[in-house]
């Protein structure tokens, strides 16, 4: 089932079509994730952490989030030929959407201070599913699959 609420804004807010929006929900998952990946296997949890743990929405200047915008607006525009102007529209709204909404996950729950309790939750430890799984589930198909 494809569908989901940032899909929905992508179609409002970036005057995308269904498909497109689709694929761009979709895009945004797999930049969100190879970005999440890139942190880790660079030893960069601590900013991580930053990111999960703010009080406030995470904003589009943070240096994580600024790279996966730059990702996904790279693949918008080449996957969905879309202009340029078009792509950072989306990878600015879509990213920080995302973010947000995995964050206020990861402030409510027990890890919130803990690189160690980051990295089970995206990884999946203790049998619960790594953030991603729960995300996606959590948003209902976001990720179009």
């Amino acid at each position: 089932m494809v569908g989901g609420p940032l899909q929905d804004m992508l179609k409002t807010q970036s005057n995308l079509g269904p498909s497109e929006a689709s694929e761009a929900a979709k895009l945004s998952g797999e930049s969100l994730m190879e970005g999440l990946k890139d942190n880790i296997s660079s030893g960069n949890t601590s900013e991580m952490i930053s990111m999960f743990t703010q009080k406030e929405d995470v904003s589009n200047s943070h240096p994580m989030v600024s790279g996966m915008i730059a990702n996904l607006s790279g693949k918008v525009a080449n996957q969905l030929g879309v202009s340029t102007g078009v792509a950072s529209n989306v990878a600015n709204m879509a990213i920080p959407f995302v973010i947000n909404l995995i964050s206020s996950k990861f402030r409510n729950s027990e890890h919130s201070q803990d690189a160690s309790g980051l990295m089970s939750m995206i990884a999946g430890g203790s049998g619960g599913g790594g953030i991603i799984d729960q995300a996606k589930g959590l948003l209902g198909g976001l990720f179009g699959k």
